[in-house]
């Protein structure tokens, strides 16, 4: 009896507990809705019982897909094709589950129309060139996409996801706008959208341009992704868990949820968890970028870093350019004895006018321990940072602030306060107030605790620490004590009038 009810229970578990017969309406719904997995177990039900139901196969087919399943979408669009023939996104599709299976070869095979390659099987041909760092092959299919489907808005989004894999921002930020131009609720030219706004480090927009994507296809990864990569950079763990949470529903065996779950695991500290989540990871994406840094970490974390050299010279290899890589292998390689090896690694990092201090202390660290000539001068540019670099990003910061960028501020005023090496009282108000719109309201009284002593007569400073400890109920009365202060300090001042008007109106 207790093998009968177990199997009922997971019968009814499978069904979603619905008692009603499978219609394709409801597995519509749950797709609508990101629940994945119950969405397919009623369109398998409704096949069983309609198996040349057209409609029902060509969602089965997305919903494969988006789960990455490539076999299955390429079976179901098979059974497809068996009743009709192939739309041209149906044939793109069919070119996708290929390449989910890295069978490139035989996207590159599918038979063209008499008139030259379809726009959607163009496209995936473009991704598959991408993904195998084919830059050139690439460039050449882009320039068949740019003659024959210029105006072509999904085209447009590969092109622009192509600028980006190479290099050419500019390229990127221009066929962004126009592929959000062409395409307003398109899934795809959104996260284009985030990927551009990272580049620009505007990561409040990389957010939300993310949150767009996955509400224009909510039976997508790709964005929860994208977001969860971020959310960890930006140690933001409940955040993270609660968007896992959500992506286990699409794909809990996924390697891009795996990877997110050992960033999470990473974050708490627990490098046994981590270490798991990214072995599962692996099976999947092996050649993921994100996946070699997280791997790498843990293996510091862990003590081995001879693993984590091994790890990260790969991948500086294949991207140069890419400078948190080379920081990393840098530390790792040190650690391991070899100073020399570090110090050339991180040289062409730390060489660039505008290095961060952290890359250019690291490296007169390298090259005192190897002996090198060119110690003391890497030692006295980490002493004196860059003015050039500091204007810079201090102009980024304050743009921060102009558009709202509460997370971009925030990242870019710790960072400045990190380079100078000393409190500011400007750069701790604008912190604090950026902390403070992101709900970290104990980060924020702190900061702008700190940015009054610093300069006890700046009124801004007061002006922002008593507001804040008003309007967060830490201190009422303290903030409008404060408030007061600020307004003595600076009376015509109208904004902090303005506040302390309103909190001394409620001062309960």
């Amino acid at each position: 009896m207790k093998k009968i009810a177990a199997v009922l229970m997971l019968a009814a578990a499978l069904g979603g507990c619905r008692n009603a017969a499978p219609t394709y309406d409801h597995a519509a719904t749950l797709v609508e809705k990101g629940d994945l997995g119950a969405a397919r177990v009623e369109l398998m039900n409704l096949l069983q019982k309609s198996p040349g139901n057209v409609r029902a196969l060509a969602l089965m087919a997305r919903v494969q897909l988006a789960g990455g399943d490539g076999v299955g979408a390429e079976n179901t669009l098979k059974q497809l094709a068996a009743k009709q023939a192939l739309t041209s996104a149906q044939r793109g599709q069919m070119a996708e589950a290929l390449m989910l299976q890295d069978r490139c070869d035989r996207v590159d095979q599918m038979k063209d129309p008499a008139s030259g390659p379809e726009a959607d099987v163009l496209r995936i041909r473009i991704s598959c060139a991408i993904a195998a760092g084919d830059s050139a092959k690439a460039g050449t299919l882009v320039a068949l996409a740019e003659s024959r489907f210029d105006d072509n808005g999904p085209l447009t989004v590969i092109r622009g996801r192509y600028a980006v894999a190479r290099g050419d921002f500019d390229a990127a930020r221009s066929l962004s706008a126009l592929a959000i131009e062409r395409l307003p609720k398109d899934f795809d030219a959104a996260l284009l959208g985030g990927q551009v706004a990272l580049i620009d480090g505007d990561y409040t927009r990389a957010l939300a341009e993310f949150d767009r994507a996955a509400k224009l296809n909510p039976v997508s990864l790709a964005p929860l992704f994208a977001k969860g990569l971020l959310l960890a950079e930006l140690n933001r763990k409940p955040e993270l868990d609660a968007l896992i949470a959500h992506a286990e529903k699409i794909g809990a065996n996924r390697g891009e949820v795996h990877l997110l779950k050992g960033e999470s695991a990473f974050l708490a500290g627990d490098m046994h968890e981590a270490q798991n989540e990214a072995t599962a990871a692996r099976k999947i994406l092996a050649g993921n970028p994100s996946l070699r840094m997280l791997e790498a970490r843990i293996a510091m974390k862990q003590g081995n870093d001879g693993i984590a050299v091994q790890q990260l010279a790969q991948l500086v290899r294949s991207q140069p350019g890419y400078a948190r890589a080379r920081l990393l292998l840098a530390e790792a390689q040190y650690k391991t004895g070899d100073a020399k090896a570090a110090a050339e690694t991180l040289r062409p990092a730390a060489m660039l006018a505008n290095a961060p201090r952290a890359y250019v202390a690291a490296m007169a660290t390298y090259a005192k321990a190897a002996k090198l000539p060119d110690a003391d001068a890497f030692a006295a540019r980490a002493k004196y940072p860059s003015p050039a670099r500091l204007a810079d990003a201090l102009v980024e910061a304050d743009a921060a602030m102009q558009r709202r960028d509460w997370q971009g501020a925030a990242l870019r005023y710790e960072a400045l306060l990190t380079e100078t090496g000393q409190p500011n009282a400007v750069m701790l108000n604008n912190l604090g107030w950026a902390q403070f719109e992101l709900g970290q309201h104990d980060k924020a009284v702190a900061t702008l605790k700190k940015a009054v002593d610093t300069a006890p007569d700046n009124a801004s400073a007061r002006d922002s620490y008593g507001w804040v400890l008003w309007k967060s109920g830490k201190d009422k009365a303290g903030g409008i004590a404060q408030l007061r202060k600020a307004a003595t300090l600076a009376p015509d001042n109208k904004a902090i009038a303005a506040h302390l008007s309103e909190a001394s109106a409620r001062p309960n």
